[in-house]
C-alpha cells in the first residue's frame, strides 16, 4: 500500500468537504463487511483431511481452539504450548478427542509424520528460531499435510521507536515480525505456499461493528495508563504497566495498518 504526503492550503482546508456533509458521512459510515475471526476455523474445515484427521494445535495457550477443532472437525487434536500458565486456564475436563503438553515447539517430543495439519495461531512472534520451528513442523506433518497459520507482522508503518516500546513488552522476536522471512523459512523446511490472506484491520473493523468495539476500549485504555502512569506502576509495578499498554498498542496499530494480521496456508 502506498501512502503519498499532501499539502493542503487554509483554502482547501476551510472549504472542505466538497460533498455535503449527509453525503460525506454516507460514505464514510458504510461498512465494507469485514470478515470474523471464525475465518481461521473456516479455512480450516475447507482443507481436503481425512476422516477424524490428527491436528496439533502449536502454542494452545488455553486450549479453546483445539476444543472447537475437535468438535467442529470431528478430530484428534494434541495442543502443544511452552506456557504452563496457558495450560492450567484449559477447560477441564478435555474432551476425549483432546490431549494437552508442555514443549517448545522448536523441538517437540513428539512422533514424526503422525498429523494430518497444524493449526498455529499467534505465535511466531514469540519464536526465536523459526528455521527450528518449520522444521518440526515438516518432521510432525505426514506428506501432503496442511500448516495453517495466523500471524501479525509489521509493516513499513510501524516507526522503530514504537517497534521498541511494543515488540520488547510482548516477548515478540523481530525475527518473527517478518512475513518475507518466515514465508523463506517456510519454503526452506519444505513448504509450498498455497494461500496468503491479509486480513489487516478487519477483524478490528468487525469487533467494532459488532458491539464488541475492542479497539475503541483499548485507545480509553491507553489514555487512561498515560495519564496516570505514576499511580498505576505504583500499584500494578512496571512490567505489568509495559505488557498492558503494549498489548492496548497492539490492538489500535493493527487498526492503523502498523501491524498486518495475516493467515497464511502452507502444504508439505
Amino acid at each position: 500500500m502506498s501512502h503519498s504526503l499532501i499539502t493542503v492550503t487554509v483554502q482547501e482546508m476551510y472549504g472542505y468537504p466538497l460533498l455535503n456533509e449527509a453525503e460525506l458521512d454516507a460514505a464514510l459510515s458504510q461498512s465494507l463487511n469485514p470478515r470474523s475471526p471464525e475465518l481461521l476455523l473456516e479455512k480450516m474445515a475447507a482443507l481436503d483431511l481425512p476422516q477424524a484427521p490428527h491436528i496439533l494445535d502449536a502454542g494452545c495457550r488455553d486450549g479453546r481452539y483445539s476444543v472447537r477443532l475437535a468438535e467442529q472437525l470431528n478430530a484428534h487434536v494434541h495442543g502443544a504450548d511452552l506456557v504452563m500458565a496457558n495450560l492450567g486456564r484449559r477447560k477441564k475436563p478435555a474432551p476425549a478427542a483432546v490431549s494437552y503438553s508442555q514443549a517448545d515447539l522448536q523441538q517437540l517430543p513428539l512422533k514424526t509424520a503422525v498429523f494430518d495439519a497444524i493449526f498455529c495461531r499467534d505465535v511466531l512472534g514469540h519464536i526465536p528460531d523459526l528455521t527450528a520451528t518449520f522444521r518440526e513442523f515438516a518432521r510432525l506433518l505426514k506428506p501432503n499435510g496442511h500448516l495453517l497459520i495466523y500471524s501479525t507482522f509489521a509493516t513499513p508503518l510501524l516507526h522503530p521507536d514504537e517497534a521498541a516500546q511494543v515488540l520488547p513488552a510482548l516477548a515478540t522476536a523481530n525475527e518473527g515480525m517478518s512475513a518475507q522471512l518466515v514465508e523463506e523459512t517456510a519454503v526452506l523446511a519444505g513448504f509450498t505456499l498455497r494461500e496468503k490472506d491479509i486480513v489487516g484491520s478487519e477483524w478490528r473493523e468487525y469487533w467494532e461493528e459488532n458491539g464488541e468495539r475492542r479497539t475503541s476500549q483499548q485507545l480509553l485504555l491507553i489514555s487512561r495508563m498515560r495519564r496516570n502512569r505514576e499511580a498505576l506502576i505504583a500499584q500494578i509495578g512496571e512490567t505489568d504497566y509495559a505488557i498492558e499498554l503494549a498489548n492496548a498498542l497492539w490492538g489500535v496499530y493493527q487498526m492503523l495498518g502498523k501491524l498486518e494480521p495475516t493467515i497464511y496456508l502452507f502444504q508439505k
